[in-house]
């Protein structure tokens, strides 16, 4: 029988936490023995008393254990404190202001057994989410059947690269032995934390079992939610975290040259958006500018190293004066075509 634990993080949620709880008790199941590990991030609010009102009358075979912390310490040490105590063999990730869709450990145990080969065959098994506020799905599909892509090849990798699957670390059934044994826990002290875990993760796994239908939804119309304590919207605590996120990840390159493009163009993609985010906030953050200038051109000496000599010429919008060339409305506009142009030929050149 599978053990599961859900972690849960929790810190300004009193309005979504009780829902995400009733989502939890829709889990039940008899193919597992299910945990879940509530972390109290010294949340202000009223959640934790919504949590123990709806656990006071409950009876069913979900073990609920609780965590308290002293002071608010943000939601990655919230996450790693759940796992050090948990029990599972797998690990399940929800954010206190979002639901599991009822039934949806269910549906990833009778995936792993119809679609992975069953027992301990599977690394990650990840469903679709729903996004509440957009109205849509997260991941776009031509097929509603699950499908396990092997990552030998890093065929998986350059899918979380491209986007193709999503970097998030909730909605995914992960080995606990990631963490136990890899020491693949979350990266303290920064916020899109999210994009370094997954990229670790998925240059360690050998496969991914990907199940189209949705498992989760999620809510992002939470205005206090979990990331509040960390300001997750001030320019500088993004520009610090990104310098750090994708220095770790050009420390850690991909393992087979077939990875590299989608790679690179990962990188670049945040990396411009980073620099627009510095440059329309230059005056509050011009102390980082050596920092993220060092980041940059590290970044297009390793492009230039690898002979991706199309994406090389690409990238150098990175760095003044060609940075202004994107400030052109019609280049702007036509970013993605003209980057998928470039990219598709260099494709095509051998390295």
């Amino acid at each position: 029988m599978m053990s599961i634990s859900i972690i849960i993080p929790i810190y300004n949620s009193s309005k979504y936490i009780g829902a995400c709880i009733d989502s939890i008790f829709s889990q039940e199941c008899e193919e597992a023995d299910i945990e879940c590990i509530l972390v109290n991030d010294c949340t202000p609010d009223d959640s934790m008393e919504v949590v123990q009102s709806k656990l006071k009358d409950y009876k069913g075979n979900i073990h609920f254990q609780t965590i308290h912390f002293d002071k608010n310490s943000g939601h990655c040490a919230a996450r790693n404190a759940g796992i050090r105590i948990s029990t599972g063999n797998y690990l399940l990730f929800v954010d206190s202001d979002d639901m599991l869709q009822p039934g949806t450990i269910s549906c990833f145990i009778e995936g792993i057994k119809n679609y992975g080969g069953g027992g301990d065959n599977v690394d990650v098994v990840m469903g679709n989410s729903y996004d509440n506020k957009r109205k849509i799905t997260t991941m776009q599909f031509d097929t509603d059947t699950p499908f396990l892509v092997d990552n030998s090849d890093e065929s998986a990798l350059r899918k979380l690269l491209s986007r193709d699957l999503y970097h998030t670390s909730w909605n995914k059934l992960v080995k606990r032995s990631f963490f136990t044994e890899q020491q693949l826990y979350f990266r303290e002290g920064i916020i899109n934390e999210d994009q370094l875990w997954s990229y670790l993760l998925f240059r360690q796994i050998r496969n991914v079992l990907v199940m189209p239908n949705i498992t989760y939804i999620y809510n992002v119309n939470n205005p206090i939610n979990i990331t509040n304590n960390f300001s997750v919207k001030k320019p500088r605590r993004l520009i610090e975290s990104r310098i750090v996120i994708y220095n770790t990840v050009l420390d850690i390159p991909p393992k087979f040259a077939d990875s590299q493009i989608d790679y690179f163009l990962y990188i670049l993609t945040y990396l411009a958006r980073t620099l627009d985010i510095f440059e329309a906030n230059k005056k509050d953050v011009s102390d980082l500018g050596g920092n993220l200038h060092q980041l940059t051109h590290r970044f297009l000496r390793c492009i230039w190293k690898s002979r991706c000599y199309l994406l090389f010429f690409h990238a150098l919008i990175l760095v003044k004066p060609f940075y202004y060339v994107t400030h052109i409305r019609l280049y702007r506009r036509y970013f993605d075509n003209i980057t998928n142009a470039i990219v598709s030929l260099q494709k095509t050149m051998p390295f």
